[in-house]
């Protein structure tokens, strides 16, 4: 593959997907998700919660 021609202007980019038979419009956002679900192996989901939490930060001088 080359690059061939590299196009800034909106107009041109619309002229350009109309003439190849794609949409001009924006694709819809979708809603965020959720943060990713990890588990330990051998873990049943939340029993094991503990064992995924940051050990505290000792603090004494």
């Amino acid at each position: 593959m080359r690059l061939v021609a590299l196009m800034q202007d909106q107009q041109s980019i619309d002229r350009f997907l109309r003439g190849i038979g794609q949409s001009t419009d924006f694709p819809p956002l979708a809603p965020a998700r959720g943060p990713p679900y990890f588990t330990v192996p051998g873990s049943r989901g939340a029993k094991n919660a503990a064992a995924l939490a940051p050990e505290p930060i000792d603090e004494s001088p």
